[in-house]
């Protein structure tokens, strides 16, 4: 039971809350949503892309502001009709982009409704985001493959220097992944890297179907295993 909500948020945005903690307590405990929306200012609203589906193009409207609405953007690519279930909500509270996002609208929030309130927002999980956004390889990416990238991350001693830290985590991934000189996908959209059995799988080669689509091929090294990843231009 949260009997401070204000001082549960502003907690959270100094790094006393955990932050994936912070994002399931949103999620099981209206109190909080409801809080941060009576100080809504009427007639505030906020920006949704969603997708055209006739014209398959992206678009963004004004819609009237709502916190929960406002959280599920960051959880989901395009917040349509989807209703994230348990497990996608729970892996969703633990990528680093998302608690980031959430953290700042927190603060966002503190400022607006409590001009005179001072707090000092926790760093944390900005470095960890920028380590990753400078030392992952680019063609690295995807759900698992981002709670993986994390863990490593955090399994290197933070009192190394940063270019020691660097230089161990890509070893580490190169391990991981299996990758071998510059054989890597060249992805048409954002990674999807495949894993089986909780392990990535190793990338082999990639095809051209035709000239907007494009098959990309993966092998897991102890089962054999293989699985297609299929993308469009």
């Amino acid at each position: 039971m949260i009997t401070d909500i204000k001082r549960y948020i502003i907690d959270f945005i100094e790094g006393k809350v955990n932050a994936k903690e912070f994002i399931l307590q949103f999620r099981d405990n209206p109190q909080i949503g409801d809080y941060i929306q009576s100080f809504a200012v009427e007639g505030k609203t906020f920006p949704v892309s969603y997708i055209d589906e006739e014209q398959g193009t992206v678009l963004t409207a004004e819609v009237p502001y709502n916190i929960r609405v406002v959280i599920k953007t960051f959880c989901m690519h395009y917040p349509i009709n989807h209703i994230l279930t348990a497990s996608e909500y729970e892996r969703k509270a633990s990528d680093l982009g998302i608690q980031l996002n959430i953290q700042h609208a927190m603060a966002k929030f503190i400022r607006e409704a409590f001009p005179d309130e001072a707090f000092t927002i926790d760093p944390t999980i900005d470095k960890k985001f920028n380590f990753l956004l400078s030392a992952t390889m680019s063609y690295i990416g995807g759900e698992k493959a981002n709670e993986l990238l994390t863990k490593v991350m955090d399994e290197i001693p933070q009192e190394y220097s940063k270019t020691k830290r660097v230089k161990l985590f890509r070893e580490r991934i190169k391990e991981l992944f299996h990758l071998e000189s510059k054989k890597y996908p060249r992805w048409c959209q954002d990674p999807e890297w495949p894993f089986c059995n909780g392990r990535p799988m190793k990338f082999v080669s990639q095809k051209a179907i035709n000239c907007e689509t494009y098959e990309f091929h993966f092998v897991d090294v102890e089962t054999g295993e293989t699985k297609t990843v299929v993308q469009f231009y």
